[in-house]
Formats: C-alpha cells, structure tokens, sequence
C-alpha cells in the first residue's frame, strides 16, 4: 500500500492517540477532548491493530508511551500544529487572536509589555499571554506551539526555529555599594576573582569569559534574582547595563571600572513555519521597536519609580549608588540632633 493511502488510513485515529499520549491517563485525555475514556482507547487499539506494533506499555491502568509511541507523538504534534497554525491564518486577522510570549523578567519589564502595551491600544482584539522560561524549556514549547516567541539572550539554533537579531546588549561586572571594590579606580581582573559572584547554573550563561576561574556565592536561574542579590547581598554580577540602570529595588547598583564581556546579541525566537499567524511577526515588529527605542534612551519602562534619587559618582561615569544621608556628629546632644534634623 502506498504511504499517502496508508497515512490517510490513520489519520482519523490521530487526535485520539494525541489526547492519550500526551496525558497517559484516559480519564485525564477524555475530559480534555470531550470524549468517552471507552472511545479514545478503541480509536488507540485500532491504530496499534492498523501498524502492528504496541504504541503504550500498559500496567493495569497506567499507560506509558513506547520508542514507537514517542516517534509517533512528535509527528502527530508536528503535523497537527501545521494545520491548526494553516486554519488560524485562514480564519483570524493579523490583529487578533493570541501570542504567548516568554522573556527573562527585566527583559518582559523593559521590552516585551511596553510593545504589548502600544499593541493593545492598536489592537485591543490581541491578546497577548505572557509567561516565564528558561531557555532550554522555551526550545520545546516553541517546537511544540506552546509558545510563540522567546525574547533571550542565549544561542540557540534549531532547524525548526527562526533567530531574529534584536539588538547588542552592552555588559558590565557589577557591585552593591558597600562593596570594597566600589572604592577602588583601578581594578584588574585579579581583584574581581577575590569575590563571590551571583551566577547561572551552567545550562544559563551570563557571558563571563569562561577562562577567568571566579568564585560563586550563589547560584540563580532569574536575571531579576542575580539583580537583587548583587545589590543587597554583596555578591558580584554580571549583568547587561541596560537592566542594571534601570534597577529601582531595594540597595544600589555600582558598575566597576573594568571591561571583561564583550557585548552580546540579544535575540527573538520564534517557529519557522509558514503558516504561522501573521500576528507573531507583528508582536515580533513591536518588540524589535522598544528595543531599540530603550537602547536609544527614548520611552519609559515599565519599572515602579526610583525610591530615592540615582546620582552616579563623579569617577565612575554610568555608575548607579543613591546619595547618601549627611553625617551627624556623635557628640551631639539630643537636643542638638532635633535642631540638626530641623536644619
């Protein structure tokens, strides 16, 4: 029999072995697809009996996918995004329906929701679903559809995937402002290699140059956690200048005097399809715009405002450290601290 005629032959029992596979648990799968558990496993039986092998290993009532059931699955998923992604495309405008978009939590701060944001006033029939991953995560659901677009920057090449260069973001080693090295003008590498920083887990990489043995004080998946902790905790950091400057937690940040990373791409990843929905590449238009008005100083982010006023040191130009409360004498009286507070 040719493969297309074959093919066809399966086809219907596809979805029903989809709902079953991805849940492996038919009461779960009949609830999800609105279908009896007795039909989905008939439609699952009859399409082992069609290909002669066994497509679940069965324990009672656990189900579980074989090699063949894998293989299988990522076809039909394949297959049936395409034609989902075909039908979208028909039936819904360029300006409707949803995007689900991921990015680190600065970067969802500082470029992904002020482009959702001119979108919506554009476009109030889009709706956007905003989530977090890591980038090895983010690979699967965007193969898989369950994700749109991944704002990161990390490499990362999949035939299946797009790459769209967004911008190149500059990158400093950073400190608390009570750290020793913010006293210091004349900084070598050697003295950053004294200290604890904050860093990735090594499937992340915050671009520190791999041959320099540092120390880590502490080991974080979340940009926005490596911030925090590099401001109040005292650790060192790696961090892009763009979400360093715009830091408005609690304690301050301080860029040291030394370059070490180079700048670095930061990248938009979406699927490769075709017929995906057209309003992927204009959330991906939006997003490439705030990028590069935030690299240009134009806009505003979406940060909660500065606590107190920001004044970088006169030495260390782009540094971030607030302004510290004048000195009050220890040998002043209560009364004199009063008027000293009154003045």
């Amino acid at each position: 029999m040719k493969l297309t005629r074959r093919t066809a032959q399966v086809w219907n029992w596809l979805p029903a072995f989809r709902a079953v596979a991805e849940f492996e648990h038919l009461p779960t799968a009949s609830k999800e697809v609105n279908l009896s558990a007795s039909a989905l496993s008939r439609s699952v039986k009859l399409l082992e009996e069609d290909l002669g092998v066994d497509l679940f290993a069965r324990e009672g009532r656990q189900l579980e996918l074989t090699t063949a059931g894998r293989r299988l699955l990522g076809a039909t998923r394949s297959a049936m995004r395409t034609v989902e992604a075909a039908l979208d495309q028909i039936l819904s405008s360029e300006s409707a329906g949803t995007v689900h978009v991921s990015a680190p939590g600065p970067y969802t701060s500082l470029f992904v929701l002020p482009a959702l944001r001119k979108l919506r006033e554009q476009y109030p029939d889009l709706l956007a679903h905003v989530r977090s991953a890591a980038p090895a995560q983010a690979e699967h659901l965007l193969v898989d559809g369950g994700l749109d677009i991944f704002v990161t920057d990390s490499a990362i090449s999949r035939t299946e995937l797009r790459v769209t260069k967004l911008s190149e973001l500059e990158y400093s080693v950073y400190a608390s402002d009570f750290h020793p090295l913010t006293e210091r003008l004349d900084l070598t590498v050697e003295d950053l290699l004294e200290f604890p920083f904050v860093g990735p887990p090594e499937s992340i990489s915050d671009h520190f140059p791999l041959h320099l043995p540092r120390k880590l004080g502490m080991v974080v998946e979340q940009l926005h956690v490596a911030v925090q902790v590099c401001a109040q905790d005292g650790l060192l950091a790696v961090l892009p200048d763009v979400v360093a400057r715009d830091y408005r937690g609690d304690g301050a940040l301080v860029r040291l005097p030394i370059d070490v990373i180079p700048s670095q791409p930061l990248y938009a990843v979406s699927r490769k399809a075709a017929a995906e929905p057209k309003r992927i590449d204009l959330v991906l238009r939006a997003v490439a715009q705030t990028v590069d008005e935030v690299k240009r100083g134009i806009g505003r982010s979406t940060m909660p405002p500065a606590r107190s006023t920001m004044r970088p040191p006169a030495y260390l130009e782009g540094s971030l450290i607030p302004p510290r409360p004048p000195a009050v004498p220890a040998d002043l009286s209560a009364n004199g601290k009063e008027a000293a507070r009154r003045r």
